[in-house]
């Protein structure tokens, strides 16, 4: 596989799974009618795609919106044969090693959220360098393009913000 064919794999697998980090945040519709109906809602197992994507957040301990975000995440990456390696820290150093660890263990692709847009624009400017397609999701909306990432997942939080007051 060339590494363009490669990277556009990975890139829509990323965009799979940042699919169903949003889908896993909302309610009702025809994941809810068919457990309702009794059915689980998740799709058998493939067969591993050799692929391991990391995701990184500034998850802090005990916040129920991100076990819901990983749950989502975990769900697709089996279902698509992925290895995801779920990993998170509150503090911007520390999510910024945490992308290092990632680009050293040579992952296929990344999801980072950019909670600290300033520590993590150099790792995630290497990350982009080591040729590892990366998306942001949840936090970044105003930095992404400027970082360079392949896509973005999420809502703007200014204009969310605004419609709720």
């Amino acid at each position: 596989m060339t590494r363009r064919s490669r990277a556009f794999r990975v890139g829509a697998l990323i965009a799979t799974a940042a699919l169903a980090l949003a889908a896993c945040s909302s309610e009702g519709g025809a994941q809810s009618e068919e457990q309702e109906a009794g059915g689980s809602g998740d799709a058998p197992a493939v067969e591993s795609t050799g692929l391991t994507i990391a995701m990184i957040t500034h998850e802090a301990p005990g916040d129920t919106f991100w076990d819901k975000i990983r749950a989502g995440a975990e769900a697709a990456a089996e279902r698509h044969g992925v290895d995801l390696r779920y990993s998170n820290d509150n503090e911007a150093s520390g999510q910024a090693t945490l992308v290092q660890n990632a680009i050293d263990q040579d992952v296929d692709g990344l999801a980072v959220t950019l909670a600290f847009p300033g520590p993590m624009q150099p790792v995630v400017a290497d990350a982009i360098a080591a040729g590892i397609p990366t998306v942001g999701f949840n936090q970044g909306i105003d930095d992404w393009e400027e970082f360079g990432l392949a896509m973005y997942f999420g809502s703007d939080e200014t204009l969310a913000g605004n419609t709720v007051g």
